[in-house]
């Protein structure tokens, strides 16, 4: 391993994207079946599950300059877990025995945001495959189970919502080669429909078909999950707490199921964060207070769109309103820069984990801007208030 500098950025909430699996339980199957895999090429090295750790065998081009990054996901961050050299086109990553199987990335030695490529870091002898590095993401993986499940549907997904589509249009541009607007924007539109049917479709089967895998797993946390409702994944979290228990991702889902309580009647869940003077608060310190808690950050356009609102607020109401900015910066000070620039002359809270802050995992917040109006009694009263409904709102509770 090398002692490289750990780097740390934001991690995206984005969509995180194997037909080829044979259920073999004699030992002869197993070793038929991996003799015959080996034979036709079909993976470099097909490993069941071990206890001795984990190897990645990566291969790029050989015109690749400089290091590749293999990079965990802590708190909704990416922390580098290792880097090596490429040697004419191939690297190799080792490691110990991984407890809680989960997505990792192989990444680039720039832009790391865009050139990454997604993985299951678990025991076994793991391959990455990437033809082109600028397009890392693209990158073939395999050589464990959950990375040949992970492979086969991203494959079936890229289909679905590109190869589709594209597909769907040209024929519609043989058919009809000069569309008027509203004809195009209709096959648009219907086109986008059905690709999104299948993605769901796509989602359901991979995630019923391997729930006891982790990849199942993955799937719940980062994408089936956000679309349940608090009752639908607290069923699907009964069956997997005793399978799964002590992973990460499945204490990231019960903050999310009971992230999903908090709607307008509810109670707002307290939570901690730190002030721009680096102090400890907590949104019980102003119980007793109309709070209005607005989540922003200050690379976020229409976050400053609604701040000459909360301005217009704060101008009209200080007196009975305390406004309590959380921003889901990962940069003191950017978000300190911008609380200065934009006039915000208010509370403001942040303790730089982005996505991930304690907050914003406590409300579900996965786009912003976002707020949430709480009574003197602690109770959710409005939510998502912007603009002129902002201003209604507050006229009408605090007249």
């Amino acid at each position: 391993m090398s002692g490289d500098t750990a780097f740390y950025f934001s991690f995206p909430i984005f969509q995180l994207l194997p037909n080829l699996l044979i259920p073999l339980k004699m030992k002869t199957k197993v070793t038929a079946f991996r003799a015959l895999l080996s034979i036709a090429g079909i993976f470099p090295v097909f490993a069941f599950s071990q206890e001795g750790g984990y190897t990645i065998k990566g291969s790029i081009d050989p015109s690749y300059v400089g290091k590749i990054y293999l990079v965990d996901e802590v708190n909704h961050k990416y922390v580098p877990i290792d880097s090596t050299d490429v040697s004419q086109g191939t690297y190799v990553f080792k490691g110990p025995h991984v407890t809680y199987p989960r997505m990792a990335f192989i990444m680039s030695n720039a832009n790391y945001e865009r050139r990454s490529c997604p993985i299951f870091l678990e025991d076994g002898n793991i391959y990455v495959k990437t033809k082109q590095p600028h397009y890392l993401y693209t990158s073939e993986q395999g050589g464990t189970l959950n990375n040949a499940i992970f492979h086969a549907y991203r494959q079936d997904l890229n289909y679905a919502t590109k190869d589709s589509v594209v597909n769907a249009a040209r024929i519609e541009y043989f058919l009809n080669p000069n569309p008027t607007k509203e004809e195009a924007e209709a096959q648009f539109k219907r086109r986008n429909n059905k690709a999104s049917a299948r993605t769901k479709a796509i989602n359901d089967t991979y995630y019923n078909t391997y729930k006891e895998q982790y990849f199942g797993l993955m799937m719940l946390r980062n994408i089936l999950g956000t679309r349940m409702t608090a009752e639908e994944l607290t069923h699907e979290l009964k069956t997997l707490e005793s399978r799964f228990k002590g992973h990460p991702y499945l204490t990231d889902l019960i903050a999310m199921r009971d992230a999903k309580t908090v709607t307008v009647g509810a109670k707002a869940p307290d939570f901690t964060s730190i002030d721009m003077k680096g102090k400890e608060i907590h949104l019980s310190d102003y119980k007793g207070h109309y709070v209005l808690l607005d989540f922003w950050a200050s690379w976020c356009g229409p976050c400053r769109t609604e701040i000459p609102h909360l301005q217009a607020a704060h101008k009209k109401f200080g007196d009975r309103l305390t406004i309590l900015s959380v921003s889901l910066d990962d940069k003191k000070k950017a978000w300190t820069d911008a609380v200065h620039a934009l006039n915000m002359p208010w509370i403001h809270a942040c303790d730089l984990k982005a996505w991930g802050s304690n907050a914003a995992l406590k409300y579900s917040v996965n786009s912003i801007p976002k707020t949430f109006l709480i009574d003197p009694e602690g109770y959710i009263i409005a939510s998502d208030l912007r603009g002129k409904e902002l201003e209604k709102k507050l006229a009408e509770v605090l007249r």
